[in-house]
């Protein structure tokens, strides 16, 4: 176990999930994953071998600022909104604080049109796990007071950019009093960790196969799918999903990034 020992998992075994399900007796559980995203500086993912650079010599590189960001903000986050709106979804807006900080009224309206509020980093092209300790800590707080303000909500449940947590994130969203952690994709069904006196829900965080950029393809190893045939590749798998409830419940994330699938 590389995990730190000081964060106890607390799960249902394997052999004995059959019968166990949610609320209501749901078999799978989806979740709408909304990324109202913000990248600024460095490189996507804040790895040295990342493909996008956003930073040259010179300072930002505009135009990826301006297709990732820019549009995000200006034009796919409104657009995301309508659709949900149109088909009564509620999903989980997972927020750069810097788009919250530049764009305030459209953070609250965010809120406002009922969608939960949760952290996602402060600038979505610097992963924290490469930030230092100290500042990773600052950044939780950071993102705290933003996301507080801008939107009249404070979060309580935090996934990190790409899903890539450094090993001290649960403690500080634990001291902190987040309720939820979604980073992780070491099962299918929610489960909870312990650190000192708090538990968070850990939420697995396995939505590549229904997130928008693997289905229309942003790379050549991705699917390429047309919408209708991505329409069929979902309901295919929720359909393989709750054949397999039979045994044991699953969840289910529909990521939409919207400067990509809007």
């Amino acid at each position: 176990m590389t995990e730190r020992a000081d964060y106890t998992k607390i799960k249902v075994p394997y052999k004995e999930r059959k019968g166990v399900t949610f609320p209501g007796g749901a078999r799978v559980a989806v979740t709408f994953e909304f990324c109202t995203e913000y990248f600024e500086g460095g490189r996507l993912g804040g790895t040295p071998d990342a493909g996008v650079r956003f930073q040259t010599p010179r300072g930002p590189n505009w135009n990826e600022i301006a297709r990732t960001s820019w549009f995000n903000w200006e034009v796919g986050i409104p657009r995301a909104l309508d659709v949900y709106d149109r088909y009564g979804i509620k999903s989980t807006a997972i927020f750069s604080a810097l788009g919250a900080l530049y764009y305030p009224q459209l953070a609250k309206e965010i809120a406002q049109r009922g969608h939960e509020i949760a952290a996602h980093g402060w600038d979505e092209s610097v992963n924290s796990a490469f930030l230092s300790r100290e500042v990773e800590r600052q950044s939780v707080r950071k993102e705290i007071d933003v996301l507080t303000e801008t939107t009249g909500v404070r979060p309580v449940g935090m996934l990190n950019q790409a899903g890539a947590p450094s090993s001290d994130t649960v403690e500080f969203i634990a001291d902190e009093n987040f309720l939820w952690h979604g980073d992780l994709r070491d099962d299918t069904v929610p489960y909870g960790i312990r650190y000192k006196d708090k538990v968070l829900v850990r939420i697995p965080h396995g939505n590549l196969s229904y997130n928008d950029p693997a289905l229309f393809g942003r790379a050549a190893t991705e699917y390429h799918l047309s919408p209708q045939k991505a329409f069929e590749y979902m309901k295919e798998t929720l359909e393989a999903q709750l054949e397999w409830a039979e045994h044991e419940p699953s969840t289910m994330q529909i990521g939409t990034h919207p400067f990509f699938g809007c």
